[in-house]
């Protein structure tokens, strides 16, 4: 029976040990997702290298990676010899992305198969992968330090559009389409489009390069309405964030967390978002409600929240 006091190890290889600690502990607010699975279970970011090693922990977690496929078959060795451990996969990819990183997807079936427990952050994913290996697969989103973002909640917000791009597909020229019409005063800012910079100048009020996390998200809590351009399937930490910053966010419906917190807000057409977003900014009581609705849904992505969901996972597999 597994409890909030089991021994955990966050297991990634994806870069030096020093470096996930120095990043993480560096944010004056721990960043959303996989990382505060360490929060959650009061675990460990470790390295282990020897069966010896790996028998310190209840569970290794490994968040399944292009980079760290290959390394499966030698985690598997170790745990099954040091005994006390089970294999916890996850895989953050969007599916949408599975094809320039798993290009065998045979092979992906067959590593991921080995772990003892597997579960996703969406539920597209999810269910491809159950129906493919024939087990459950649970869908758990990485936890959000909701105590502290809601911390940062303001009524001090300027009259913002803050606009969501993605590194994965740098969305963000159609929603200008959809906010070109908004009245002059609502400022246009975008975040996230480090890779194309010099390209939205010429669109958005405000282009942020890259934020720390606390200040990323200050800047988000300023915000009046956000807009997530996603088109892939995800889980959409941003807009979990904004539901918990009470920024409304209008978004698609691949997106896991618009679904979830914002279900009034969910849009798949230019006409749509279109609409969604001058009523927001002209409607008051309707401004209210999603305000209210998000912060009241986002509380299935709290610390607390994922951790149960993840414990009642492992009891009943």
């Amino acid at each position: 029976m597994f409890t909030k006091d089991l021994k955990y190890c966050l297991l990634t290889w994806d870069k030096p040990e020093n470096d996930f600690v120095k990043s993480f502990g560096d944010e004056q607010l721990p960043i959303s997702g996989l990382f505060l699975w360490k929060k959650a279970f009061d675990g460990a970011y470790a390295f282990p290298r020897t069966p010896d090693e790996f028998a310190e922990y209840d569970i290794i977690h490994l968040n399944v990676t292009a980079k760290n496929l290959y390394l499966i078959s030698k985690i598997i060795k170790d745990v099954r010899e040091a005994k006390r451990p089970k294999l916890l996969m996850n895989i953050d990819y969007s599916v949408d992305m599975w094809r320039p990183n798993f290009p065998y997807p045979q092979l992906l079936l067959q590593e991921i198969d080995k772990a003892d427990y597997i579960f996703g952050v969406e539920e597209e994913m999810c269910s491809i992968l159950s129906d493919s290996l024939h087990r459950e697969i649970a869908c758990i989103p990485h936890p959000l330090d909701t105590i502290g973002l809601s911390a940062l909640r303001t009524t001090n917000r300027e009259l913002r559009l803050l606009v969501s791009v993605h590194r994965y597909d740098l969305n963000f020229l159609t929603p200008w389409f959809a906010f070109k019409d908004l009245p002059r005063h609502i400022v246009t800012g975008c975040v996230g489009a480090f890779l194309a910079k010099d390209q939205c100048l010429h669109l958005y009020d405000e282009v942020q390069e890259h934020l720390n996390f606390d200040v990323l998200m200050k800047y988000t809590a300023s915000s009046y309405v956000a807009l997530e351009t996603y088109s892939i399937s995800s889980y959409g930490r941003f807009s979990a964030e904004c539901a918990v910053l009470g920024v409304p966010c209008v978004g698609p419906s691949r997106v896991s967390s618009i679904r979830k917190c914002f279900p009034d807000l969910v849009s798949d057409t230019h006409a749509r978002t279109k609409e969604l977003l001058h009523t927001l900014f002209s409607d008051n009581l309707f401004y209210i409600s999603q305000l209210e609705k998000g912060i009241d849904l986002s509380s299935q992505y709290s610390i607390e929240n994922s951790r149960n969901l993840m414990l009642s996972f492992l009891n009943r597999s």
